[in-house]
């Protein structure tokens, strides 16, 4: 009761939490053509940053009040500069798919609500911001040095740690680090801020000025640092608390962390409520916290007697271990997985932080004025990156790296901090061991529940213009096709994301239908790339006469990858525990120009419920499968063939068929103009509901719960 801001940040808190959804309109710009005059704010990593926005045209729609970005090919535009655009008003991409990484919250929480990208800019003004251009060219000039200096590799690592600026940062090292458990040392911290802060602010009080000039110069430095690094919302946080800290010194008053974060955090909240949701807010202020909350609890944990480096490092184990359990269910919520060994990885590598730090800035700035004397300085952060890159490749070489949970549900995540609050004000008001020893094993049973388990469900991913279908049951898991040609990544960025959505860390079997690019290179991404963590069982493809080249080379590929690799041909029938696949086609005998034709179709059953899956078959395929006279599936999804095309999904197809509803899985505005009308005037025409992935999002069912779309509800 004797912190008042730490109450007003909890009130702020909740307040948005609950009110936020109910008055943010969600706004589509597709293709919204705007002419718009604004003032170039910021030089971001691939565009420009836009304010002051003046719309000189009507619209029915609400346009954009705060920030845009603008991506042009036009001459280079400096801060400060008033200019006129003319183009398309764009959204950033929404994450269509559980698991999948939404663009448009990320850039509404930096306050930008859209982007152009056009190269019809015509400058009004060259009136420059002379703070944000020298900030600019600090950044940039810096970069440029250290990679004079230092190996690409190096320079890029350094340059995120000093300056926030991630162009070099080499992909291969940025996932190391993050599957370790340190990636947080790749962006300006808290601890980044109270190095630099501390060791600036000792040396001007030892060596240049008295105690109030220096805390007063030491405040501006760290202004204008974390002004040439953009200002993340880690390194805000911490600016405003070490100025806060400076600050009661010069006037004689006693600081208060948790206040001091409580203000900042308000602060941050004011400006942009939509930080709230992002990872990196909670990671950064759930760890501050949890340093104040459990510092009486670690200084009674820490021996009294014996050497102090002894006890420093056990205050440091201690640190790390009490952080890893505040910070696992907001790791756990976002990315679904986190490193059992990242304790490890912090106990063994944060102590070389402050010798890597100190080098790198001295480094730095030596570029300037003598390469040969930053070169030599820098050669120590060299040694550093290898040492830290190897013991983070040794832990995530050892069994178990990767503990893959899933997104917890909230009201999980809720119990588990609501035990960790009842722990604190058992150990502080009533110092009771008994009731402590029993709050963490409810705190271990609350971890236990974290793991996101599902008995059954059936997604239809949306991959752009492309097929991907997961099928997941209690031990198992199954995936039809995955592949796109308008998405890029699409196992990396959609599958895997998916998969470790809902806690699954392997994949039982694949079906491949055929070797279209649009059907497979998201699969491929996964078999060939195991540092996603995602184990493939076994693959089934087509097994007709006349084998398709490009699926003997799929085959091959698998068998590098040591995938065992069966194929299916009609009549085939997998059985597991709680499911059955049965292949309808193609026979053995059949021959077609088309690999379309060749496609593999599967009936999936699950008890009652029953998909169809056809990947690209045409009508000829189609026509195949009816000679057979067999009767009539009665399923419950058809999965419609060829992405919805004119030469699929004949009358006497989907009557052979007869499903309760069809799903189509195409990309927006794509060229092939799918799903054609044709295929869904036969649908109409039998009364068969559909739907379109580029609609709904993920198409998903559940034994229990029934049919949700990610983007809306359907109703069939």
């Amino acid at each position: 009761m004797k912190r008042p801001l730490v109450w007003v940040f909890l009130a702020m808190i909740a307040g948005i939490w609950l009110l936020y959804p109910l008055v943010k309109k969600n706004i589509s710009y597709e293709q919204e053509n705007v002419h718009v005059t604004a003032t170039v704010k910021e030089i971001e990593k691939k565009g420009y940053r836009l304010g002051n926005l003046k719309f000189l045209h009507k619209s029915e729609k609400i346009l954009p009040r705060k920030n845009l970005m603008l991506y042009t090919e036009q001459p280079e535009l400096k801060p400060g500069y008033q200019i006129e655009v003319k183009g398309d008003l764009k959204d950033f991409s929404i994450g269509m798919n559980p698991g999948e990484w939404d663009a448009k919250k990320y850039y509404a929480s930096q306050g930008v609500e859209g982007f152009l990208s056009t190269d019809d800019v015509k400058i009004l003004s060259r009136r420059l911001d002379v703070v944000e251009w020298w900030c600019y060219q600090i950044r940039h000039r810096t970069l440029q040095n250290l990679s004079k200096v230092m190996e690409t590799r190096d320079a890029g690592t350094l340059g995120a740690m000093l300056l926030g600026d991630k162009t070099l940062l080499d992909t291969e090292v940025k996932d190391i680090y993050k599957n370790a458990g340190i990636g947080h040392i790749l962006a300006i911290s808290g601890l980044h801020i109270s190095l630099l802060g501390a060791a600036f602010f000792w040396w001007l009080r030892t060596y240049v000025l008295p105690m109030k000039k220096a805390v007063l110069v030491t405040i501006l430095f760290l202004a204008v640092y974390g002004k040439i690094t953009g200002f993340p919302v880690a390194t805000s946080r911490a600016v405003w608390m070490m100025s806060i800290m400076l600050m009661g010194r010069y006037l004689g008053k006693r600081y208060d962390g948790m206040s001091a974060l409580s203000f900042a955090g308000i602060l941050t909240l004011w400006m942009y409520p939509e930080e709230l949701f992002q990872c990196g807010f909670l990671l950064s202020y759930v760890s501050a916290f949890s340093l104040y909350l459990f510092r009486p609890v670690l200084e009674d944990f820490i021996p009294k007697k014996g050497k102090e480096d002894r006890a420093n490092y056990f205050e440091s184990l201690l640190v790390g271990i009490f952080l890893y359990g505040m910070t696992l269910p907001v790791l756990a919520y976002f990315y679904f997985s986190v490193s059992r060994y990242a304790i490890v990885a912090n106990f063994l590598l944060l102590p070389c932080l402050s010798l890597l730090l100190g080098v790198g800035i001295l480094g730095s700035i030596s570029s300037f004025f003598l390469e040969k004397l930053a070169g030599f300085l820098l050669a120590t952060d060299h040694y550093l990156f290898r040492l830290m890159e190897w013991v983070c490749t040794f832990l995530g070489n050892l069994p178990g790296d990767q503990w893959i949970m899933g997104r917890p549900a909230l009201w999980k995540i809720f119990l588990y901090y609501l035990n960790v609050g009842l722990f604190l004000y058992v150990y502080h008001q009533k110092k009771d061991k008994r009731w402590c020893f029993l709050l963490w094993i409810n705190l271990a049973m609350a971890l236990f529940l974290f793991p996101n388990r599902v008995d059954f469900c059936y997604s239809q991913l949306y991959v752009g213009q492309g097929d991907c279908s997961v099928i997941l049951e209690k031990d198992h898991t199954y995936v039809i096709d995955c592949g796109s040609t308008s998405k890029k990544d699409v196992g990396n960025y959609v599958l895997a994301p998916y998969l470790k959505y809902y806690g699954r860390n392997s994949v039982d079997a694949v079906f491949l239908s055929h070797s279209d690019e649009d059907h497979v290179n998201g699969f491929l991404e996964l078999a060939e790339n195991p540092d996603m963590g995602i184990e493939i069982g076994q693959v089934f493809v087509s097994g007709q006469e006349g084998e398709e080249p490009a699926l003997e080379k799929i085959c091959q590929r698998m068998n590098q990858c040591n995938i065992p690799v069966k194929k299916l041909v009609e009549g085939d029938l997998i059985k597991t525990k709680d499911s059955t696949f049965t292949c309808y086609h193609p026979d053995r005998e059949y021959e077609s120009e088309t690999p379309n034709d060749l496609s593999l179709s599967i009936l999936f059953q699950h008890g009652d419920f029953k998909v169809f899956f056809v990947g690209d078959l045409e009508a000829e395929g189609e026509e195949n499968i009816l000679e057979e006279n067999l009767p009539s599936l009665h399923v419950d999804v058809l999965k419609v063939g060829h992405h919805g095309s004119k030469t699929s999904s004949t009358p006497a197809f989907l009557s052979w068929v007869d499903p309760k509803m069809a799903v189509i899985s195409a990309g927006k505005n794509n060229r092939y103009g799918h799903p054609a009308r044709v295929t869904l005037q036969n649908l109409e025409a039998q009364g068969i509901p559909y739907y379109s992935l580029m609609e709904t999002g993920a198409l998903e069912y559940f034994q229990k719960e029934g049919w949700y779309a990610y983007l809306r509800f359907p109703d069939p």
